[in-house]
Parts: C-alpha cells; sequence; structure tokens
C-alpha cells in the first residue's frame, strides 16, 4: 500500500502505507495520516508484540480490529527476524535485503492471533539476476514463499518480503500473476475458499526494505503495509 506520511518509529523498524479496503481495490493515493493503518501516530511495541491501543480502548479486545493489529505486530517481528536471518542464510557480506529477496509466510489462528512460518531466500541475488537477464538467461531474484502450515488449523492471511534499498512500493498489478499484487490476490483466493465470501478482504502483504543511506550508517527498516 503507499505511503501516507511521517513514519511511526518502532524501535529499529519504521511503518509507513495505508490499508486498501479490499485487495482488489487500487492502491490509495498518499494521504495525510501516518502510522499504523489509517489512525496518525500509532506505534507497534515490539518487546511485548502488542500495539499501542489508541484512546477509547484496546482494538485487541474487539474482534473486528484485532486482527489487523495481530497481523502488523507480527509483521513488525517478522521483519527483524528477516533481517537477522539475511546476515547468515547465506551470508549476505553485510548487505542484507540490498543483497537479495527474504520472506515469510503470515498465518492466522483460530483465536485471531497471527505468526509467522519458516523463512526463505531468493536463489539468485539482484546481481546475479541482473547479469543473468543481460545475456538472455532468465532472472529471478524473488523468493518463494513456504506456504506450508507450521502448525495445524492455520489460515493464511498474509506474507512479508524484502525488497532492495528504497523498494517498498508493491510490483505489478491486478493482471500479473506472478507480482506483488498476483500474490496479494492468491492470499484473498485462499482465506475466500477456506472461511467463505468476503473474507478475503483481510488478506494483506508487507513489503520491506532498508531505507536510503543505511547500508552506510545501519539504521531503520521500513515496512511498507
Amino acid at each position: 500500500m503507499t505511503d501516507s506520511g511521517p513514519p511511526a518509529q518502532l524501535d529499529d523498524v519504521v511503518t509507513t502505507g495505508q490499508r486498501r479496503s479490499s485487495p482488489t481495490m487500487p492502491f490509495p493515493a498518499r494521504g495525510s495520516s501516518s502510522g499504523i493503518g489509517d489512525t496518525p501516530g500509532r506505534t507497534i511495541d515490539l518487546a511485548g508484540d502488542d500495539p499501542e491501543p489508541p484512546p477509547g480502548g484496546d482494538p485487541c479486545a474487539n474482534p473486528a480490529t484485532a486482527l489487523d493489529w495481530n497481523a502488523d505486530a507480527a509483521a513488525a517481528q517478522t521483519t527483524k527476524d528477516l533481517d537477522e536471518f539475511a546476515e547468515t542464510e547465506p551470508p549476505s557480506g553485510g548487505r542484507g535485503f540490498n543483497e537479495r529477496e527474504y520472506g515469510a509466510a503470515l498465518w492466522e489462528r483460530a483465536d485471531g492471533s497471527v505468526i509467522r512460518g519458516p523463512m526463505r531466500h531468493s536463489d539468485q541475488t539482484f546481481a546475479e539476476a541482473a547479469a543473468a537477464a543481460a545475456t538472455g538467461g532468465t532472472g529471478r531474484p524473488t523468493v518463494s514463499i513456504n506456504w506450508t502450515p507450521p502448525e495445524p488449523g492455520l489460515v493464511p492471511i498474509g506474507s512479508v518480503h524484502t525488497h532492495g534499498v528504497g523498494g517498498t512500493l508493491p510490483s505489478g498489478h491486478r493482471g500479473a500473476l506472478e507480482s506483488d499484487v498476483g500474490h496479494l490476490l492468491g492470499i484473498a483466493a485462499q482465506r475466500e475458499f477456506l472461511l467463505g465470501a468476503g473474507r478475503g478482504a483481510e488478506a494483506r502483504i508487507y513489503v520491506a526494505s532498508r531505507a536510503f543511506g543505511q547500508y552506510e550508517t545501519p539504521g531503520p527498516i521500513k515496512i511498507h503495509v
């Protein structure tokens, strides 16, 4: 989803973005709100994995709003996990998200909590993919998300994957099945099939990347929601 103004600081993770009303709707224009969802100034407490409740009550206590907050918190933690994973699997030489794509599925439990699945990385680095494409080969520096449920009774709700530095916008369009948008529509279709009509609108993807300049001076990761 598109940037919606100044980011909300989340320890070493920054969130930006604006939710769409449906995964089949166009990405919205830049707005004036900031933070998580459409509510200005909200943050996720990564230490406890619980979003900061807004005035008027804890959204996690309301089934109508808990899923969004649980998914955002799980995505923030997954981004931190992927950042650590990128340094070792395979070793990235300190380039992390700027070396290749990393990603993991997000799964909804029956109680509305959200957990991540196993983390993966693309086979090709961005440099290897560019070199292959330049010589007429196939360049695919994209990560193949592992959609095997890590425990029984889970339903897919989304995924987190990385882009190179500054690349927080989703790729592709509604007709491109291998794009980020096509990926989102696939998750939505699974929710419709497993949970019923209308539940596909709860699907979401998160795109994470380092901010510009952060490889020279380590700093925050962007999560694009």
